[in-house]
């Protein structure tokens, strides 16, 4: 939902991070795996930074599922990168055993794109220590989703 908001509203967030669930726009009616670029056009670069498990088995991260995940994470946060005019990316780097983010850089007004993938991680928050009923999978301990959000929202501002 944050991401619609952001395409909508891109002057009302500093930055956004979805968990689970980043989208750039609806899926296209020609071909699901890509985005319709007509439902997503902020005008404005909007940070964003992101998280995503592997195994999440509702917005599967390789891209089907329900109609309205359609495309990948891949492909939704390069999209966003796109929307961002950035010039470097997606650059890889390994956290963790478990934790790969991905990131896109030299954007307009310094608005990253970044997406920290869990591997074998669920539809849940990377950090957390609610009790996630099982049929969500996976959290990962590896990486804290409030500390990183925390640290990619110091210092942005609208």
């Amino acid at each position: 939902m944050v991401s619609q908001l952001a395409a909508d509203h891109p002057r009302r967030f500093a930055a956004i991070a979805p968990v689970a669930g980043l989208r750039a726009g609806a899926p296209s009616a020609a071909d699901p795996r890509v985005p319709d670029p007509t439902t997503c056009t902020p005008g404005v670069p909007v940070p964003v930074v992101t998280f995503h498990g592997t195994a999440d088995p509702f917005n599967v991260f390789t891209g089907g599922g329900e109609p309205y995940w359609g495309y990948s994470a891949a492909t939704a946060l390069g999209s966003w990168a796109r929307l961002n005019g950035c010039a470097v990316g997606p650059v890889e780097e390994r956290l963790t055993e478990h934790v790969t983010v991905v990131s896109y850089a030299s954007c307009a007004g310094d608005a990253a794109a970044v997406m920290y993938v869990v591997e074998g991680g669920g539809h849940t928050w990377p950090g957390s220590g609610a009790a996630f009923p099982a049929n969500l999978g996976a959290v990962t301990q590896e990486i804290s989703a409030n500390e990183l959000m925390w640290e990619f929202f110091a210092g942005r501002s609208r």
